[in-house]
């Protein structure tokens, strides 16, 4: 995990946001620190 992937789980942590993201580095935190949701990226024909 990246320093700057810290950066947007501790800013969603401290705004009590939901994260949406598309990188499941932040699966671990879900749950803990805040709210986690991943979105798998898909190709349109």
């Amino acid at each position: 995990m990246s320093k700057n992937d810290l950066w947007v789980a501790a800013t969603a942590h401290a705004g009590q946001a939901v994260l949406v993201s598309t990188d499941t580095d932040f699966d671990r935190f879900d749950g803990v620190w805040l709210k986690f949701v991943f979105v798998a990226q898909t190709r349109l024909p």
